[in-house]
């Protein structure tokens, strides 16, 4: 029995009627479209007293949850909490600091206990006029006892370079990592107690580590070429400074830590290092450095003298 389609024919037409419509607004200007506002505020006049009511009942079946604001005299405690909270957080980091400072000064008087010095933890400010030299511009001078040739060291006793130059107020370091800071003699310690050494010639290699020859050592006869080079000479062994050219509050700080270990290609049986800084630190970009100024009546005198034409700061 055939089914009859009693559609109205509004319902039936209404679909495409509506496409045609989305399509036809969707490519009006909106100059032409402002009518539409009117019939907006008009279905808002005739739906919004319906919804209140609504609304309101949704609200009184499920109520939102209020946020209790503090009163003011708990604010101002949750504010004084998190400042003092703050301040010991900055303190602790200074207690932090200091400490690391006087480890570091303890580690250097350790490290040459016979040598009088005074020890002057300073900023570095920046670098020199000549940027690609290296050179660090440190904040300590004449007035601080500083000289040509003071020693700089870094974390304890780790050996960082030279004083080139020198002001009333500031004084230029040339790092050992510097290509110009020349060779460095050294030691290499195969045991902790530094009582079997070898000695080496270490030279910078612009990239913050410096590169030398070991002393060798005759093997016994018999011995193959792989024995002859010292087990113990490999990558984490120190390396400290043993150079008559530097004065003595620099000896036997340290140099660095073998990287890497290589057989020369010229002469077997002697062996090639590689030595970087403690840590890996990059002697050009440390932020202090310490200077071991050496206690003498020739440089005391010097230091308490003001600089020609020079008055008090």
């Amino acid at each position: 029995m055939a089914r009859h389609n009693h559609q109205h024919p509004l319902l039936r037409y209404s679909m495409p009627a509506t496409v045609v419509l989305l399509v036809i607004t969707s490519v009006t200007p909106l100059r032409h479209m402002e009518w539409i506002g009117g019939v907006r505020g008009l279905v808002s006049t005739v739906v919004t007293p319906i919804s209140d009511p609504i609304v309101w009942f949704s609200r009184w079946l499920a109520p939102a949850s209020r946020i209790a604001e503090p009163e003011e005299s708990t604010r101002e405690l949750i504010h004084d909490r998190d400042e003092f909270r703050r301040r010991l957080n900055i303190a602790k980091a200074q207690n932090t600091e200091l400490l690391t400072r006087i480890a570091d000064l303890e580690a250097g008087f350790s490290r040459a206990p016979d040598v009088a010095v005074k020890q002057i933890t300073s900023r570095v400010i920046g670098m020199s006029s000549d940027p690609s030299s290296g050179l660090l511009r440190v904040r300590a001078g004449r007035r601080s006892g500083v000289t040509q040739n003071t020693v700089t060291t870094v974390r304890g006793v780790q050996l960082h370079g030279q004083v080139v130059s020198v002001d009333r107020l500031e004084c230029v370091v040339m790092p050992i990592t510097e290509p110009e800071s020349g060779l460095l003699g050294g030691r290499v310690l195969l045991d902790r107690a530094g009582d079997d050494t070898l000695s080496c010639q270490l030279a910078p290699t612009g990239t913050g580590t410096l590169r030398g020859d070991v002393e060798f050592r005759n093997p016994p006869a018999g011995t193959a070429i792989e024995d002859a080079i010292d087990a113990r000479l490999k990558p984490g062994v120190e390396v400290v400074l043993d150079d008559p050219a530097w004065p003595a509050s620099a000896q036997m700080f340290t140099i660095g830590l073998i990287e890497r270990v290589e057989r020369d290609a010229d002469q077997p049986l002697r062996s090639v290092i590689y030595v970087r800084p403690k840590d890996g630190l990059d002697l050009r970009r440390v932020r202090e450095v310490v200077l071991r100024i050496p206690i003498d009546d020739d440089s005391a005198s010097a230091a308490d003298e003001p600089a020609g034409g020079e008055g008090p700061e």
